[in-house]
């Protein structure tokens, strides 16, 4: 599975290079430092220096032209992100993806193979197969109070299915399954900080796990209320530094993985992104 995902995403950067359009190719380098590292609520490392850097990759595979239509665009996207520990392995864990996606009315869709993999033997590799859905409510707030907000982007209401393949599961308990559903809410303030817009946003999202996703035993189970604010600034047309802290909120199955687990736990974030 890894060589065959490290070669659909050879040949996806490939098709990059030679497309004959620059303006189909985007993507995002980027560089986190982390207080604390939770996979999808399961607690990996909360000491020491925690940097997670990451590329993602798309490529416009097909752009409908009429204006109307209801099917817009398939994208083909990659990724691979990375979490670097100072404490214990340094290389904890890297993680590859090949996907789709496609704007379809208001929705947008999403396919993802994703490869999880220790390069320090924490954790046996696993493989998951993600199904997304976002909702693009934008519209519907346009003749309401919520409209007086400074640019809003509306809630943006998602969610995301995971689907553990193969013999290993995140929970350690073997393959399981993954529910999240949440909203993002963004708002702008133009020439917030020395003629630069400001962007905030306050994500709020919940999860359930199921077929011992939270640990051996842990059965089909809520997983965790996560939420936080989030501020955004671009340094550069292309470069933009970020800033976040994420509240916790850990169910029984989750917060065995966390000292004092019953407590909410606190992960803050710095980090740049440069968009190309």
């Amino acid at each position: 599975m890894k060589k065959l995902l490290s070669v659909l995403m050879v040949a996806l950067v490939g098709t990059m290079v030679m497309a004959q359009e620059p303006a189909k190719i985007s993507g995002e380098l980027g560089f986190d430092i982390h207080t604390a590292y939770f996979r999808n609520g399961i607690m990996q490392e909360n000491q020491g220096v925690i940097a997670q850097p990451y590329l993602n990759l798309s490529y416009r595979l097909w752009d409908n032209k009429e204006k109307d239509a209801v099917v817009k665009n398939v994208r083909v996207v990659g990724s691979w992100w990375n979490s670097l520990h100072s404490e214990d392995d340094f290389w904890y864990e890297s993680d590859m993806s090949i996907g789709l996606r496609s704007d379809v009315g208001k929705f947008t869709f999403g396919f993802d193979y994703v490869n999880e993999l220790s390069p320090a033997n924490n954790f046996g590799t696993v493989n998951e197969l993600d199904f997304t859905v976002m909702y693009n409510d934008k519209e519907i707030w346009k003749n309401t109070i919520l409209n007086q907000l400074p640019n809003f982007s509306g809630f943006r209401p998602y969610a995301l299915f995971g689907l553990e393949v193969g013999d290993n599961g995140r929970g350690g308990a073997g393959p399981g399954e993954y529910f999240e559903i949440g909203v993002k809410p963004e708002i702008t303030f133009t020439n917030a900080i020395c003629g630069k817009p400001l962007t905030v946003g306050f994500p709020v999202r919940t999860t359930w796990g199921f077929d011992d996703y939270y640990g051996v035993d842990s059965g089909n189970e809520w997983g965790y209320l996560g939420f936080g604010p989030t501020l955004s600034i671009p340094l550069t047309p292309s470069l933009t530094f970020n800033t976040s802290l994420d509240v916790l909120i850990l169910g029984d199955g989750a917060e065995t993985f966390a000292p004092n687990g019953d407590s909410p736990q606190y992960v803050g974030k710095i980090g740049l992104v440069w968009k190309f």
